[in-house]
């Protein structure tokens, strides 16, 4: 014990594995000018008591409460007191609010399994050891990302999926330009929902699902489908039957290559107006030698195109052929048949038609009659040939101003019946008659009977090869043409004529006989 004249005075004790407990009574005289130290294990204590070794202090009571402070020690070990901080540094990955002094807690242990240690602290970074699981019980667990950092997940520097600061999510890679960006391959397995707004509520947009392990793809309208796109079924466009949900195929070079009309009912092919139920249309583009429709059967049997009028009461045609062409270096036809084969011996029609019905027309043509006489109602080149009964209309309801033919023998005197043959080397494809004809010169039978003679024109190649989507050149000469089946009535006429001089001359012979048989007898008397 120190006493107060400054003179030490020690109090030692040796016991083995005993403790020796000393009881003081301090006397303290405020007089006094010097200090007033007390030393444990040193003969020199500098401070109130100084304690030189290990100290214990134990039974404390239970920890202080708001308010109290802390014990420190300086560098040499002097003891002070502090203000509990709020919190304490621990390193990278955790907050702090205190600057100065730094308070750093320093824990004796080896970082692992995800962490890693720096000086003093302890960080997030680090190889897992083992399968590590972290149970939220009833927490979330958020990692906020402030205004320029990202979440990745990455393998071997190649991100995998990330998290971007400007709310985006990547897989594959950091390429961005939506909330949800994938880059490469993506699997699903189970259904595949879009939706409008809300993910949980909003109306469905598209479905991709799966029917027994075939795909379909559903697009809504109105929380229903209305297109479907079946991997092994049926696929369905406008399933609603909207008027406005029209269907467009678009083409490099057609905006409309195939057109549906909804509101309509309506195809167009290279149009979106169709006027019929089924319209093609070039759109004025130049087609050239090409068909704009072509049905080629390659099989042995069958028919490559038919029309067929199902309705008894339909009055229409069932297929119609139209031509527009106003020209006249050209002939073209509505209707055109050609019969191609190589072959010289084949049978095959070009053009043919038939009536099952007893009152029908199997062919007819007509030209209308407004004017002109070069034309024809229907024409034939090369040989024609019909059974049958062979009519033009003689009946009288359809005739007026009826007069007997007059003078017919004198019409009959006047023509000139001659034998000739065709000139084939002038005109070899016009299908006239090789060998030698009987007629008139339709000429001198015009000066005589201009009625039954008129000026045509003629194909002058009608007979030449044709091929099919080729431009037939109009090629043709007017002709002098006749009808041979008007002079029957003017033969008929002169035979009547003739018989009835016959007759007169019949007449006057049997007179003449009467008279010679009379003169006769009486020279015999």
């Amino acid at each position: 014990m120190i006493c107060p004249d400054k003179k030490p005075t020690i109090i030692s004790s040796k016991f083995t594995q005993k403790h020796l407990f000393i009881g003081l009574n301090f006397l303290f005289f405020s007089t006094l000018s010097y200090s007033q130290n007390v030393g444990i294990g040193t003969a020199s204590p500098t401070e109130k008591l100084h304690v030189v070794g290990n100290a214990r202090i134990t039974a404390l009571s239970n920890p202080g409460t708001i308010g109290d402070r802390m014990v420190t020690v300086d560098a040499n070990g002097v003891l002070g007191t502090q203000a509990l901080p709020a919190t304490v540094t621990a390193g990278n990955g955790l907050i702090s609010t205190i600057t100065a002094p730094p308070f750093t807690l320093e824990l004796d242990v080896v970082a692992e399994n995800g962490l890693t240690t720096n000086p003093d602290n302890i960080r997030l970074g680090g190889s897992l050891l083992e399968d590590t699981r972290i149970t939220h019980d009833i927490y979330n667990l958020i990692h906020e990302l402030n205004s320029s950092g990202d979440f990745h997940i990455a393998t071997g520097g190649s991100n995998r999926f990330s998290v971007l600061d400007n709310g985006r999510t990547t897989v594959g890679s950091t390429a961005n330009a939506g909330r949800f960006n994938v880059t490469g391959d993506s699997y699903f397995s189970d259904d595949l929902f879009l939706r409008d707004g809300a993910v949980d509520n909003g109306d469905i947009l598209v479905r991709i699902y799966d029917s027994s392990d075939d795909g379909i793809i559903d697009i809504y309208e109105n929380n229903a489908y209305n297109i479907r796109l079946h991997g092994n079924g049926p696929s369905i466009f406008n399933e609603q039957g909207i008027n406005t949900n029209d269907f467009r195929i678009e083409t490099s070079g057609q905006a409309n290559m195939f057109f549906i009309d909804a509101g309509t009912n309506r195809i167009g092919i290279r149009t979106n107006t169709p006027a019929s139920m089924l319209e093609m249309s070039n759109g004025g583009v130049a087609v050239g030698a090409n068909a704009m429709a072509d049905y080629e059967n390659a099989g042995a049997d069958g028919v490559a195109l038919s029309g067929h009028n199902q309705g008894a009461t339909n009055p229409y045609n069932a297929v119609e052929g139209i031509s527009n062409y106003g020209g006249t270096a050209f002939i073209t036809a509505g209707v055109f048949g050609l019969a191609i084969n190589a072959s010289q011996t084949h049978r095959a029609i070009g053009v043919r038609g038939a009536a099952n019905g007893r009152d029908g027309v199997g062919v007819r043509g007509s030209r209308q009659n407004t004017g002109g006489t070069v034309g024809w109602g229907g024409i034939f080149y090369n040989d024609l040939g019909y059974t049958g009964f062979f009519g033009a209309a003689s009946d009288e309801k359809a005739k007026k101003n009826i007069q007997p033919i007059q003078k017919a023998l004198t019409i009959v005197h006047q023509l000139n019946p001659v034998t000739y043959y065709f000139d084939l080397e002038t005109y070899p494809n016009m299908g006239l008659n090789t060998e030698m004809e009987y007629g008139f010169i339709a000429q001198e039978v015009q000066a005589i009977l201009p009625e039954i003679v008129r000026k045509k024109n003629l194909s002058t190649d009608a007979c030449q090869k044709i091929n099919n989507q080729q431009a037939t050149k109009e090629n043709h000469e007017s002709f002098v043409v006749m009808d041979y089946t008007r002079i029957i009535p003017i033969l008929t006429k002169a035979i009547k004529e003739q018989q009835s001089i016959i007759d007169n001359q019949n007449q006057r012979i049997l007179k003449l006989e009467a008279i010679t048989k009379q003169i006769q007898h009486s020279q015999t008397k």
